[in-house]
């Protein structure tokens, strides 16, 4: 059985080096991208390679992964020019989690500690889903 100490846990990830693990600490040079991507991303670069002599399969790789990486730096930038600082993935998952949220009820009962109870809704076709109430310490 595993022991899952908070505290342990969470000293182990502060002292590994962030960049290699957590997208937030890489400065922008994987453009979103986790490691276990980067391979599905490499086979369809691939794809179409498969069949060309070596040299000529060397070459596409290269020149495909250099075309994929400037598009995705280039959309990074535009989206920063533009202040926005998430993908526009993560925006389009943070906008349904946003519309799912409005459902929410949530009271407060200590605004300085961030006590509050949040009710969630009652699923509109699974009455075994939802109608829950959890208390929430933001301070904790």
């Amino acid at each position: 059985m595993i022991n899952w100490d908070d505290d342990k846990i969470h000293k182990d990830l502060t002292d590994l080096d962030r960049p290699k693990w957590s997208l937030a600490y890489d400065g922008g040079r994987r453009y979103g991208s986790c490691t276990r991507n980067v391979s599905e991303g490499l086979n369809g670069v691939l794809k179409e390679a498969r069949h060309l002599p070596i040299t000529a399969t060397i070459m596409t790789t290269f020149y495909k992964s250099v075309e994929y990486f400037f598009q995705r730096s280039k959309e990074a930038r535009q989206r920063k020019d533009y202040n926005h600082i998430l993908s526009k993935f993560a925006m389009d998952k943070f906008e349904q989690w946003m519309n799912k949220a409005r459902r929410h009820r949530v009271v407060e009962f200590n605004r300085e500690l961030g006590v509050s109870e949040v009710e969630t809704p009652m699923h509109p076709t699974n009455p075994g889903k939802g109608n829950h109430k959890h208390t929430v310490e933001l301070v904790e």
